[in-house]
């Protein structure tokens, strides 16, 4: 019996000897290849990168003068890896204490959008009821919570001592709640306190940079608008990505926290004066805990862009515009002139100069403006003032180009042949072809028949009436086309196209049309209407006898 019972014990352990034999093979096979690679990644050094941003090109006026430029300012960040990693909330919050405190001091502001006022009484910010809600979530309360329980709360979560006081453990709540909105983390590893501080904060907090792991001062840019009443509307500004516009860039390598051009020379040579952000790569050692950091590619500056506007020359339209403005409300034109008189009581209006050469813009001034820093620092304020100043006349102001108009009437008659250089036609006043309708003209020092020149000299409505007439609308529209008139003319900026009286135009607006738009349209009324720019590439075309000349295309020059 005994020699059988150890026989059965040998086999019972061999067995378990197998079993657990078995068992660990499994157990390291799934170590060394299942979970071999997390594994791996724990013995190797931590990288992580950051984007480093690229100035923006310069805009700079046909002589070189500088409008759109950059300011270098400096920026307190945190970094992820020596700040949080391996450090207790309290260490966190230590730090975050004595950064603020040198802010606070120095009349510094910091990022923090936590939804509740700063002192007490404590209270949660009414205008934004989904950051409120947002808050909520994030700390996992009620929806019911009070503005003090999730204070309380605040303080728990990220273990904010009395010790500090009230106010500044509500300012460090503020911050480590920035943090978590920011996605600080090991995929974003910068976090932005402070933006644009001055250079004496700067020099203090390196001095205690050894009491301040984890804090950094960075060089960055910020957009500056040098003699911002000049050309304000042509410009343009630059401002945060929006949401919307983020989806369509991002593809592109933009960032939702990137700075693009909004408007003007800023939005349409977006691609030149845009740089090529660099990457700095940052390590910290697995067996060490050291942490270093590299520039491993070095951002790349946009281009400078050079305007065809000499910025003197752009000032004197300015004035020029605003002075006529200013007499036309006057009471000496009041009283010189009849009460009645066109022009009286003008708030507005746009010119527009192109080099009939190169059909460059030489300048395009629109009343009333603004100065591009008055826009930044209070927008509201600019955007509510009398008379549209936002409202850029000279590319989207549409209006009825009246007389000026006939040039483009007179140039189709005698191109189709409706009417030749020495015809004349006679005006005695009204234009008597249609029955019932007779329409006059404004009779400037002439009377009899009179030839296209003339016609034009003296403005002479029935001239005008008579050659549409002949013309038809769709030659008369044709020729218009020829000059621009409701089509894009190449310029690099956004603008309206303008439109021509038509019977297709009538029909998708509902209007009906009578065989008096026709004449009415030869002398820039019914529907046509028109933009300075076109207007002035109108008259740049009869300059270059018949050739119309489009904006010649961007200058950008170098860095």
């Amino acid at each position: 019996m005994s020699k059988v019972s150890s026989i059965v014990r040998s086999i019972i352990m061999a067995t378990i000897v197998i079993v657990i034999s078995f068992m660990c093979g499994i157990r390291l096979l799934k170590i060394q290849i299942v979970d071999g690679a997390g594994y791996l990644s724990m013995t190797k050094n931590k990288v992580a990168e950051q984007d480093i941003e690229a100035a923006r090109g310069q805009i700079v006026d046909a002589n070189g003068k500088v409008l759109n430029t950059n300011k270098i300012i400096y920026n307190v960040n945190f970094q992820y890896s020596s700040l949080v990693v391996g450090s207790s909330q309290k260490e966190i919050n230590e730090v975050i204490y004595r950064v603020l405190t040198v802010l606070e001091k120095n009349g510094e502001k910091w990022n923090d959008s936590l939804p509740i006022n700063r002192t007490e009484p404590y209270a949660f910010d009414e205008d934004r009821p989904s950051a409120v809600e947002k808050l909520k979530t994030t700390l996992n309360v009620g929806g019911y919570s009070t503005v003090e329980n999730c204070i309380y709360q605040l303080y728990k979560q990220y273990d904010i001592d009395e010790k500090y006081g009230e106010k500044m453990r509500r300012s460090i709540a503020g911050v480590r709640y920035e943090m978590v909105m920011k996605d600080f983390s090991d995929y974003n590893t910068k976090f932005v306190l402070s933006s644009d501080i001055k250079e004496d904060t700067v020099l203090e907090l390196k001095e205690l940079s050894a009491l301040m792991k984890g804090v950094d001062i960075t060089e960055s840019w910020e957009r500056q608008y040098l003699d911002g009443g000049i050309a304000a509307h042509l410009r343009g500004t630059v401002g945060a990505i929006s949401a919307e516009k983020y989806e369509e860039l991002s593809e592109s390598g933009y960032l939702l926290n990137d700075v693009i051009g909004l408007d003007g020379v800023e939005q349409a040579l977006e691609s030149e004066l845009r740089g090529t952000r660099g990457v700095r790569t940052i390590t910290r050692n697995s067996e060490t805990g050291s942490i270093s950091d590299a520039v491993t590619v070095a951002p790349v500056a946009g281009h400078s862009v050079m305007l065809t506007i000499d910025s003197n020359f752009q000032t004197l339209l300015q004035d020029l515009l605003r002075y006529h403005i200013e007499y036309l409300n006057s009471p000496y034109y009041t009283a010189k002139y009849d009460a009645t008189l066109r022009g009286k009581g003008c708030k507005s209006g746009a010119i527009v100069v192109l080099d009939v050469k190169t059909g460059g813009l030489l300048g395009a001034a629109t009343y009333p403006t603004y100065d591009i820093n008055d826009l930044i620092n209070d927008y509201e304020e600019v955007l509510n003032r009398p008379d549209g100043p936002l409202f850029n006349r000279a590319l989207f102001g549409e209006y009825r180009p009246g007389s000026t108009f006939k040039t483009i009437t007179a140039t189709a008659g005698m191109a189709d042949g409706v009417i030749t250089p020495d015809e004349r036609i006679a005006c005695y006043g009204t234009y008597t072809y249609y029955t019932g309708y007779t329409p006059g003209c404004l009779g400037y020092g002439h009377s009899g028949p009179i030839p296209v020149r003339e016609g034009l000299r003296v403005s002479c409505n029935v001239f005008f009436y008579e050659t549409a007439r002949r013309l038809g609308i769709d030659r008369l529209a044709y020729w218009a086309g020829r000059f621009g008139v409701g089509r894009d003319l190449g310029f690099e900026l956004n603008m309206n196209y303008g439109q021509m009286s038509s019977m297709e135009l009538f029909e998708e607006n509902n209007y009906e049309w009578y065989p008096g738009n026709v004449i009415q349209a030869g002398i820039g009324q019914c529907e046509t209407a028109l933009t300075p720019m076109h207007l002035a590439v109108q008259a740049l075309t009869i300059a270059n006898n018949g050739v119309r000349r489009g904006p010649p295309r961007r200058q950008a020059g170098g860095n």
